[in-house]
């Protein structure tokens, strides 16, 4: 579990923007923590649950699972690009799609399946624009006045 002080520190140190020799403004850390709190508040609405608390001061524990840590941080610093001197490096671009992959494959929301799985290829169960439309079958022909047949 990290503190909203190391995800800022991490992704302002991902954008050189501080370093152990220079530490960063406390303005520039307030406004990283109202981004990461945007961010957070951004990921809960569109059903991404990752448990996270959502922090008020940067002494705040962020109570999240170990594995997320890193994508928060790219996350941040991306977030924060707009007040860095240079672009973001390719590499840290790169961290942060496998991280949000990442996040979003174990935290996102999962998507109902429509149909049932067991249905055969062009039955209803099939890959293009018109792939929710299912029409069940009549059991017997005729039994009522939606089937074929007399």
């Amino acid at each position: 579990m990290a503190t909203a002080q190391k995800i800022v520190s991490d992704a302002l140190t991902e954008l050189r923007m501080q370093s152990e020799l220079i530490p960063a403004d406390p303005q520039l850390e307030q406004d990283a923590l109202d981004r990461l709190i945007g961010m957070l508040e951004e990921w809960a609405s569109i059903g991404v649950a990752t448990g996270v608390t959502i922090p008020t001061v940067l002494a705040s524990d962020l109570n999240n699972p170990r594995d997320i840590e890193l994508g928060l941080s790219h996350s941040l610093a991306l977030e924060m690009t707009t007040r860095a001197p240079q672009e973001p490096a390719r590499r840290l671009l790169r961290a942060w799609r496998r991280s949000r992959r990442r996040i979003k494959a174990k935290y996102g929301p999962n998507p109902v399946q429509q149909l049932p799985g067991k249905l055969p290829l062009g039955q209803g169960n099939n890959v293009g624009p018109r792939s929710k439309r299912f029409f069940p079958e009549p059991t017997t022909l005729g039994s009522n006045s939606d089937s074929l047949g007399t």
